[in-house]
């Protein structure tokens, strides 16, 4: 929240050594991260800028290990040890009398190119034309990478227990559209945002936010999402991507939540289950990246297709994806307790918490990560703290670092690095994500340092 902001500020200028930068209302970390009080006064992480998923992945675990050591710092080991971090967009909310849930979610976004469509190279065409090719493959990401979730509503869904229901995906019925141009103070989401790129430059790309997906504990889920998210749009950029469009892409993530192995219509009058619209796009996928050497794809590729498979062996739950696929996976624990609602509850909302401060590591998704993590992963979320090469959040680290020895004035954003010294400032624009050599940034952070030493 706010208030954590401004504590951060507050031991930044009693201290004077943090792992980042207070800029207004953020905390700007030197792997070149963001995190900040959203429009719902929750805390919300943003990683810096990735250019592969497997990065992604890390990068994005590495949010929970940033906000404990920097609530064990600011509020002191004892204290920090008593308080929890949900991985959860949405406060609990009651829909009806007889259902109360939470909604575990995150965004997505990803840095698309303005191609030349017959209805012009505009923003509205280009997301129309994504979604048209794209939306029947974020329908259905939720049978690999669901969070679950429990409806006190018996009977409600294939699965369950005693007095509740369980959905795939926590998302679904906060999903009430497929496109949208906001999702600022509202409950209910799109699927697919239509943005500007505001972190860019706006004439040559434009922003595709997937607000739909949930958010996931386990790395494998993750790196399924995020491979088939950026690999689909890397082939809807070339023009290679052929659509499965379904009837109804809204009411078939409800169905298919409720049921993953009920049939969805498609246009056409003919119906697809949500594995066969999976495994359609994941042979394209396939022929994609073997005809243009696409290697950094392989990983998410593989556990993509072994996902799939081990749901094709079962009608059941496929035990096999027990640490790969978190609605599987939660699901699972909460049969073998044989637990009623109120239990599963609880149990629900522990897979999702961090507790913060010297107990970090037995907290649940802690537990699962270091049981279930593909090898080197730990290694590379221990990595996280450094700044992705071949980015600009590299070259935004380096000017935090500058700033933090230098204890300048300065201003970070995403796009820009500002030096205020004497009330005259100079500043720097970062509109290229992949830039991690900037023009003159040597000669700014030289000066921090000049300064310093002249004072």
């Amino acid at each position: 929240t706010g208030s954590f902001i401004r504590r951060v500020a507050e031991y930044a200028s009693r201290i004077g050594r943090i792992p980042g930068i207070i800029s207004g209302i953020s905390f700007f970390g030197l792997n070149g991260c963001r995190l900040y009080p959203d429009c719902h006064s929750g805390m919300e992480y943003a990683t810096p800028e990735c250019v592969s998923p497997q990065q992604a992945v890390a990068y994005e675990l590495g949010g929970p290990l940033l906000l404990s050591r920097l609530t064990t710092e600011i509020y002191g080991p004892e204290l920090a040890d008593g308080m929890w971090a949900l991985k959860n967009n949405n406060p609990p909310i009651r829909h009806n009398e007889a259902e109360s849930t939470y909604s575990y979610g995150n965004h997505i976004n990803i840095q698309m190119p303005l191609r030349q469509l017959p209805g012009g190279d505009d923003l509205r065409a280009n997301s129309n034309d994504y979604a048209a090719s794209a939306l029947a493959l974020i329908t259905t990401l939720p049978l690999i990478c669901g969070a679950g979730i429990l409806v006190q509503q018996p009977g409600a869904a294939r699965l369950g227990g005693p007095g509740f229901s369980y959905r795939l995906s926590a998302r679904s019925h906060y999903t009430a559209t497929m496109l949208g141009t906001s999702a600022t103070g509202t409950r209910t989401k799109p699927m697919i945002l239509i943005r500007d790129e505001p972190l860019a430059h706006n004439r040559k790309y434009w922003r595709l936010q997937i607000t739909s997906l949930d958010a996931n504990i386990l790395p494998a889920a993750n790196l399924v999402k995020l491979t088939a998210l950026q690999l689909t749009a890397e082939m809807w950029a070339a023009g290679l991507l052929e659509p499965v469009v379904l009837a109804d892409p809204v009411m078939a993530l409800r169905q298919f939540s409720s049921d993953w192995t009920s049939h969805l219509d498609v246009l056409g009058g003919s119906s697809l289950s949500a594995l066969d619209i999976q495994y359609r796009y994941l042979r394209q996928a396939i022929r994609y990246v073997k005809s243009h050497n696409r290697t950094v794809y392989a990983a998410g590729l593989r556990e993509w297709m072994r996902q799939l498979e081990a749901f094709r062996q079962t009608d059941g739950v496929p035990a096999a994806l027990l640490g790969s696929n978190d609605w599987v996976t939660k699901y699972l624990l909460i049969q073998r307790r044989h637990a009623e609602f109120a239990q599963a509850q609880v149990m629900n909302v522990r897979y999702h918490s961090y507790r913060l401060g010297g107990s970090f590591e037995s907290s649940q998704p802690q537990r699962l990560l270091t049981r279930f993590a593909p090898p080197g992963l730990l290694e590379q979320v221990r990595h996280s703290i450094l700044a992705p090469p071949a980015t600009r959040a590299l070259a935004r680290s380096r000017f935090i670092r500058a700033a933090i020895d230098t204890d300048a004035e300065v201003t970070v954003d995403w796009t820009w690095l500002n030096v205020t010294r004497e009330g005259v400032s100079r500043g720097l624009k970062l509109y290229d994500p992949r830039q991690a050599v900037v023009h003159n940034l040597a000669s700014l952070i030289q000066d921090m340092y000049d300064t310093r030493n002249a004072a």
